[in-house]
Protein backbone atom coordinates (compact mmCIF):
# COMPACT_ATOMS: atom_id res chain seq x y z
CA UNK A 1 0.00 0.00 0.00
CA UNK A 2 1.07 3.45 -1.21
CA UNK A 3 -0.25 6.62 -0.31
CA UNK A 4 0.95 10.18 -1.69
CA UNK A 5 -0.76 13.09 0.41
CA UNK A 6 -0.69 16.94 0.13
CA UNK A 7 -0.97 18.98 -3.80
CA UNK A 8 -0.23 17.29 -6.68
CA UNK A 9 2.87 18.62 -8.49
CA UNK A 10 2.65 16.35 -11.10
CA UNK A 11 0.61 14.85 -13.79
CA UNK A 12 -2.29 12.01 -12.61
CA UNK A 13 -2.40 10.06 -15.69
CA UNK A 14 -5.17 6.58 -15.20
CA UNK A 15 -5.96 6.35 -18.63
CA UNK A 16 -6.99 2.65 -18.09
CA UNK A 17 -8.94 2.75 -15.36
CA UNK A 18 -12.80 3.85 -15.10
CA UNK A 19 -13.54 6.56 -11.81
CA UNK A 20 -16.66 6.92 -10.15
CA UNK A 21 -18.11 9.61 -7.23
CA UNK A 22 -18.07 7.56 -4.05
CA UNK A 23 -18.57 10.23 -1.70
CA UNK A 24 -19.41 13.66 -1.71
CA UNK A 25 -19.52 16.06 1.45
CA UNK A 26 -20.82 19.53 2.11
CA UNK A 27 -19.52 19.81 5.70
CA UNK A 28 -15.95 19.32 4.95
CA UNK A 29 -16.39 20.12 1.14
CA UNK A 30 -14.35 16.60 0.54
CA UNK A 31 -14.52 14.66 -2.96
CA UNK A 32 -13.83 10.61 -3.26
CA UNK A 33 -13.35 9.45 -6.49
CA UNK A 34 -12.64 5.89 -6.31
CA UNK A 35 -11.96 3.28 -9.13
CA UNK A 36 -12.22 -0.42 -7.83
CA UNK A 37 -9.89 -3.49 -8.46
CA UNK A 38 -11.06 -5.81 -10.96
CA UNK A 39 -9.93 -9.08 -13.04
CA UNK A 40 -7.12 -7.29 -14.87
CA UNK A 41 -6.94 -4.64 -12.17
CA UNK A 42 -5.22 -5.85 -8.29
CA UNK A 43 -5.39 -2.15 -6.86
CA UNK A 44 -8.07 -0.09 -6.03
CA UNK A 45 -7.81 3.90 -6.57
CA UNK A 46 -8.39 6.49 -4.38
CA UNK A 47 -8.45 9.89 -4.92
CA UNK A 48 -9.48 12.66 -2.48
CA UNK A 49 -10.07 16.12 -2.65
CA UNK A 50 -10.41 18.13 0.44
CA UNK A 51 -11.83 21.66 0.45
CA UNK A 52 -13.81 21.69 -2.59
CA UNK A 53 -14.98 24.78 -3.68
CA UNK A 54 -16.02 24.59 -7.06
CA UNK A 55 -16.21 21.45 -9.97
CA UNK A 56 -17.46 20.94 -13.40
CA UNK A 57 -16.71 17.13 -13.98
CA UNK A 58 -18.69 13.97 -14.34
CA UNK A 59 -19.77 11.64 -12.30
CA UNK A 60 -17.65 8.83 -14.00
CA UNK A 61 -14.41 9.66 -15.53
CA UNK A 62 -12.92 7.15 -17.93
CA UNK A 63 -9.33 7.37 -18.37
CA UNK A 64 -8.80 10.83 -16.53
CA UNK A 65 -6.03 12.46 -16.16
CA UNK A 66 -5.90 15.28 -13.44
CA UNK A 67 -3.64 18.13 -13.77
CA UNK A 68 -3.15 20.93 -11.35
CA UNK A 69 -2.87 23.97 -12.90
CA UNK A 70 -2.16 26.65 -10.54
CA UNK A 71 -3.13 28.69 -7.55
CA UNK A 72 -6.40 30.03 -7.80
CA UNK A 73 -5.15 33.59 -7.30
CA UNK A 74 -2.81 33.01 -10.42
CA UNK A 75 -5.95 31.58 -12.39
CA UNK A 76 -9.29 33.01 -11.15
CA UNK A 77 -10.28 33.45 -14.28
CA UNK A 78 -10.60 29.51 -15.56
CA UNK A 79 -13.53 29.63 -12.87
CA UNK A 80 -16.69 31.08 -13.51
CA UNK A 81 -17.70 31.79 -10.10
CA UNK A 82 -15.92 33.93 -7.41
CA UNK A 83 -14.60 32.02 -5.41
CA UNK A 84 -12.43 32.64 -1.66
CA UNK A 85 -8.80 31.77 -3.74
CA UNK A 86 -6.77 31.66 -0.46
CA UNK A 87 -4.97 28.11 0.02
CA UNK A 88 -7.08 26.70 -2.81
CA UNK A 89 -5.45 25.27 -6.23
CA UNK A 90 -7.26 24.72 -9.83
CA UNK A 91 -7.10 21.28 -11.17
CA UNK A 92 -7.95 20.57 -14.47
CA UNK A 93 -9.68 16.50 -14.96
CA UNK A 94 -9.74 15.42 -18.35
CA UNK A 95 -11.24 12.25 -19.35
CA UNK A 96 -13.39 10.32 -21.91
CA UNK A 97 -16.36 12.18 -21.35
CA UNK A 98 -14.73 15.82 -22.08
CA UNK A 99 -12.84 18.50 -19.49
CA UNK A 100 -13.57 19.82 -17.00
CA UNK A 101 -12.43 21.91 -13.29
CA UNK A 102 -12.00 21.53 -10.12
CA UNK A 103 -10.96 24.01 -7.31
CA UNK A 104 -9.70 22.39 -3.84
CA UNK A 105 -7.51 22.80 -0.95
CA UNK A 106 -5.86 19.60 -1.17
CA UNK A 107 -5.82 16.09 -3.38
CA UNK A 108 -4.43 13.17 -1.97
CA UNK A 109 -4.15 9.48 -3.69
CA UNK A 110 -4.91 6.35 -1.91
CA UNK A 111 -3.67 2.96 -3.73
CA UNK A 112 -4.20 -0.30 -1.77
CA UNK A 113 -5.06 -3.57 -2.71
CA UNK A 114 -8.70 -3.18 -0.75
CA UNK A 115 -12.32 -4.50 -1.99
CA UNK A 116 -14.77 -2.86 -3.21
CA UNK A 117 -16.86 -3.62 -0.09
CA UNK A 118 -13.90 -2.46 2.15
CA UNK A 119 -14.22 0.97 4.34
CA UNK A 120 -12.42 3.91 1.96
CA UNK A 121 -8.62 4.26 3.84
CA UNK A 122 -9.33 8.06 3.84
CA UNK A 123 -10.72 9.28 7.44
CA UNK A 124 -14.46 9.88 7.91
CA UNK A 125 -15.12 9.07 4.24
CA UNK A 126 -17.75 6.14 4.56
Amino acid sequence: MSKIHGVLDEYLDEAHRTFRVEVLRGGMNRLLFRSNRTNVLSTRIEILFMNVKYLSVATQLIGPQIRRVGDLREHADLVPWTVESAGLSIYSIRCVEGEGLLVAGSLSVEVSEASATDPSDFFMMD
